[in-house]
C-alpha cells in the first residue's frame, strides 16, 4: 500500500498544479474580456447572463462562462449550446 500512495500523490499534486493554472488563466481573462456591448468583466456578466453577483454565481455557471473562452461574443452561457454545457461539465 504505502508504495501505491507516493505516485498517487504526485499525481495529484501535478492535477491540482494544472487546474490552479487553468482556473488562474481564465478567471484572468474573464475579468478583462468583452461579452457586449459595454459587458466587460466577471461582474458585469454575470449580472447580465444570470441575473447574480459573480459570487453568488454557481460553480456550474462559472464553468458556462469559462466554457464561452475564448470567443465570449460568439456564446451565450445562460442558454448554451450542448457543446459548451460538454466543456463546463
Amino acid at each position: 500500500m504505502q508504495d501505491t500512495i507516493f505516485p498517487n500523490l504526485i499525481i495529484l499534486l501535478n492535477s491540482l498544479r494544472l487546474l490552479s493554472a487553468v482556473f488562474i488563466r481564465y478567471a484572468g481573462y474573464l475579468t478583462i474580456a468583452k461579452w457586449g456591448e459595454g459587458i466587460f468583466g466577471l461582474e458585469a456578466v454575470s449580472q447580465y447572463h444570470f441575473g447574480k453577483t459573480a459570487r453568488q454565481l454557481s460553480p456550474m455557471q462559472f464553468a458556462l462562462l469559462a466554457s464561452c473562452l475564448p470567443s465570449p461574443l460568439r456564446y451565450n452561457p445562460a442558454r448554451p449550446e450542448q457543446h459548451i454545457r460538454d466543456r463546463a461539465s
